[in-house]
């Protein structure tokens, strides 16, 4: 189990989150103050006018982005003109990315904490695309289109596979006994390597389609086994991954198949964290037990 990453689907109930594509449906100026119709149709999608059309007395999973959010661009062209390096980039965006979340969320998060018909387990708040994820009843949904300080509602949509059997339907290519990819060797990894630097010690968050944690490749190098699973899993849900594609990233990062020392990824003695691809799933479980406890190997 080499190079193919072959993961198992969440089941039906799972979802999963299209931010990006959020994102892009809102050009400056789309949201206007709403009239008197009952959900402001330029803060939502059809699908979730439709959904609660049809069922107006139940309960529907969605998502709400904020619409003051930072301008991320205009810091990062700052960051460049000043030459700041890759790191000193991210020690500035990302702590306000998350001030900036705190500070424009705190007043729809207090709102919806007052409401008793919301389901409080189910409020999530999520600091990078500066958007909340709540379960809430139809009237409410009504309500929260109507606020300025939201720019747009959608539906949590559930996740849906061409050919489900068919992408797991493939043959892994045999390991290569203390090998390595060959495009580990075109970039001259082992080079650094022979230099001592593996990724020993090093962390790396993939937040791709969820992760297969006890692959062979991946689960010695997975970070539960020094820490506890909240501080390495920044889900809700199990560790787990909705098709193949998070696993092979994941792989091309720090895998390593520590019985062939047949080395995959480019630092292999770091090891990762990683995410699942739905947003407010449900409460944690461990992943499956027996895995290994020494994340890190020699270099080969």
């Amino acid at each position: 189990m080499k190079r193919h990453f072959c993961t198992l689907p969440f089941s039906s109930g799972s979802t999963y989150t299209g931010w990006l594509w959020l994102l892009a449906l809102l050009p400056a100026g789309l949201w206007s103050t709403a009239t008197a119709q009952p959900l402001d149709p330029a803060r939502s999608t059809p699908a979730l006018r439709e959904q609660l059309a049809a069922q107006p007395e139940d309960y529907h999973e969605v998502y709400l982005l904020m619409a003051d959010r930072l301008d991320v661009r205009a810091m990062t062209r700052s960051m460049e003109r000043q030459g700041l390096l890759p790191a000193e980039r991210s020690a500035q965006l990302l702590p306000a990315l998350q001030e900036h979340a705190r500070t424009t969320q705190q007043a729809v998060l207090d709102w919806l904490r007052n409401q008793p018909e919301v389901k409080q387990s189910r409020i999530r708040s999520y600091w990078a695309i500066n958007a909340v994820f709540a379960e809430l009843p139809t009237a409410l949904i009504d309500s929260l289109s109507r606020r300025d300080d939201i720019a747009f509602i959608d539906l949590n949509h559930p996740v849906t596979l061409d050919d489900e059997a068919q992408s797991c339907n493939v043959h892994p290519l045999p390991a290569i006994p203390n090998g390595s990819e060959p495009g580990l060797r075109a970039i001259n990894a082992p080079a650094m390597w022979a230099e001592g630097y593996t990724g020993y010690g090093r962390k790396a968050l993939i937040v791709d389609s969820g992760q297969e944690g006890d692959h062979p490749a991946l689960r010695n190098q997975f970070a539960y086994q020094n820490f506890p699973l909240e501080q390495v899993w920044a889900g809700t849900g199990e560790v787990a991954a909705v098709n193949s594609h998070g696993s092979h990233v994941t792989g091309t990062v720090v895998g390593l198949d520590p019985l062939n020392r047949d080395t995959i990824g480019v630092p292999f003695n770091g090891m990762w964290t990683g995410a699942p691809p739905p947003l407010g799933s449900p409460p944690p479980t461990p992943p499956p037990p027996g895995l290994p406890t020494h994340p890190t190997q020699a270099p080969p």
